[in-house]
């Protein structure tokens, strides 16, 4: 953001010296703070665009630390995911796409019988 701050700044210098340019009708100083004012609002736009892609990245990897460690925090009993103090079940086809802990729902005992105990609400899976 500093850096956007500078650039920022510059740009403002640059236009207060065209302001200063336009009293003296010199075209060829025209032309040379007029690039200058474009190549810094270049740089401006992709700075801004490297800080959206890094913030991006900075999600990404917190998504997967957090899913990291709910993994070692989830054992796998029954073909679902549980906590070590046993709160589940947790779908584990979700848990392994996203990361989500998804927890499952149970089937009416009709359903079970044909389907399984219980079903995913998201992904629609269904667990015995």
């Amino acid at each position: 953001m500093d850096l956007i701050k500078s650039v920022t700044s510059i740009i403002d210098t640059v236009k207060k010296l065209k302001e200063i340019n336009d009293k003296i009708k010199d075209a060829d100083l025209k032309n040379v703070i007029a690039d200058l004012n474009l190549e810094l609002s270049e740089i401006k736009v992709k700075l801004s665009e490297m800080i959206n892609e890094n913030n991006e990245l900075k999600e990404k990897i917190r998504i997967i630390e957090d899913t990291k460690n709910q993994k070692e925090e989830l054992i796998l009993k029954n073909d679902s995911y549980y906590t070590k103090n046993g709160d589940g079940p947790f779908c584990t086809g979700c848990f392994d796409k996203s990361g989500k802990k998804i927890r499952l729902i149970k089937n009416p005992i009709i359903a079970a019988q044909d389907f399984g105990k219980y079903k995913c609400p998201v992904c629609g899976n269904f667990f015995r």
